[in-house]
């Protein structure tokens, strides 16, 4: 079908600073616009690949009745078994489709209005010059995400507590909608010290993220859990850090050595428990756990060589992640795994 076409992408933005002192120490700043996302995904050539390019799509779920060719609500736990003994027959191959006669397919639509996402953004912030060498800052953000893309499972009914499907040509109607929001809340801190060898900073930023999008940061965004019900969805997004810290230093010292430093602390993550026997609800509210924090020192020493009045070079030896800290992450989240609530990743060790 076709997308109707969108003639109002219009990305205004203003900016005002204000000097409300005669000392002109104190700058106070407020700015605001709309921010179009850069869509580097081509929505429309994935689904004429997936849809009409290719010889058919199948999605099997044996805790899921509208995923089971073989379900019989008399039967539900045989049904069950049918389907994982035919997702087994041909193993590790996959399973031959054509002795079981025509099986529904997987069908992705774009919804005839889907957009590009946009941001709504609001700053406005302050900064001061106690003495002639330091600064303080403050910011406040709020940041808006509209039209967020999610993507419904349209090919549904409840009837009598279960799931079914209404076309049974099609497992699936992957529905591609601008329903989705985000929203971020933001307090950005700095002081600044600046000498003529020595500089000096520390950041904070105490942050709250919120959304209803069941994704995990890929450009097609995420399968909705409930696609009768967005609100099982909300919760903390997957990036809501809530508190990151950071020092950064560095000094000069005689014959062009500088030693330069950055320590970064952010507070754990959020993550969301699974369940394959939960379909179409979460055993827990979303995001409903957290990861460890994150701490990482990095330091640099470098040493500048002049080769002549217009040339110079510069050699240095640098170390990331200097005290060998665990950051661990992608935390085992399924209720079935018997490494469940342990960390599956770590971010890199000493380099």
């Amino acid at each position: 079908q076709k997308i109707n076409p969108a003639l109002h992408d219009i990305s205004p933005r203003l900016g005002l600073v204000w000097v409300p002192t005669a000392d002109r120490r104190t700058t106070v700043r407020l700015s605001g616009g709309t921010f179009y996302d850069q869509n580097h995904y081509n929505y429309s050539d994935t689904f004429l690949n997936q849809t009409l390019l290719n010889q058919g799509r199948y999605v099997f779920n044996a805790n899921d009745p509208s995923l089971n060719p073989f379900y019989n609500p008399a039967d539900p736990n045989g049904s069950k078994s049918i389907l994982r003994a035919f997702l087994a027959s041909n193993f590790p191959n996959p399973p031959n489709l054509a002795a079981v006669g025509k099986l529904p397919q997987v069908a992705n639509v774009l919804d005839p209005n889907f957009r590009s996402p946009y941001t709504l953004q609001i700053t406005g912030g302050v900064t001061h010059q106690f003495a002639s060498n330091l600064y303080v800052q403050a910011d406040y953000v709020d940041s808006r995400g509209k039209d967020q893309i999610i993507i419904r499972q349209t090919n549904l009914q409840l009837v009598n507590g279960v799931y079914l499907t209404n076309d049974p040509r099609y497992s699936q109607f992957t529905l591609y909608q601008n329903i989705g929001w985000t929203q971020y809340d933001a307090l950005q801190t700095r002081v600044q010290y600046t000498g003529s060898t020595l500089h000096l900073g520390v950041s904070y930023t105490l942050a709250k993220t919120t959304s209803d999008l069941n994704a995990s940061g890929s450009a097609m965004s995420g399968l909705a859990t409930n696609p009768f019900d967005l609100s099982i969805d909300v919760g903390p997004a997957n990036n809501d850090r809530r508190h990151n810290l950071a020092f950064d230093g560095s000094y000069t010292f005689p014959l062009d050595i500088q030693l330069s430093g950055l320590f970064h602390y952010g507070s754990p993550l959020p993550w969301s428990v699974t369940s394959v026997t939960v379909v179409y609800a979460r055993p827990e509210p979303r995001n409903n756990r957290r990861d460890d924090d994150y701490k990482s020192a990095d330091v640099r020493l470098s040493k500048v060589f002049k080769l002549g009045p217009h040339l110079s070079a510069t050699g240095f030896w640098e170390a990331f992640n200097l005290f060998n800290t665990d950051n661990f992450y992608n935390y085992q989240a399924s209720l079935q795994s018997s490494s469940f609530g342990q960390p599956q990743s770590e971010f890199p060790k000493r380099a």
